[in-house]
């Protein structure tokens, strides 16, 4: 077993930490309340085009991203600490 990020060999899975972050979309963003007003069927044809426009990967990943690994205990610190700075 090996650490996803440096590629330390991690003998037997001794000091490997497991981790996972999960992003998901909250709410439903379909309608907005300055978008009431619109004839419903303008909306959903100017929604279609902007979608028609992006990759279907970009679709997903603004409504749900998972990341998970391996991480020897020096990475797993870093990445706590990155994580502190930016939810802070």
């Amino acid at each position: 077993m090996r650490c996803e990020r440096c590629g330390m060999e991690l003998m037997g899975g001794r000091g490997a930490y497991h981790w996972r972050s999960e992003v998901a979309a909250i709410g439903d963003d379909v309608l907005s309340s300055t978008e009431i007003d619109l004839d419903l069927e303008k909306y959903r044809r100017r929604l279609f085009e902007e979608l028609s426009a992006m990759d279907p990967e970009e679709i997903e990943n603004d409504v749900y991203q998972l990341w998970e690994g391996v991480l020897c205990r020096p990475c797993r610190l870093e990445l706590g600490k990155l994580l502190a700075r930016f939810l802070r």
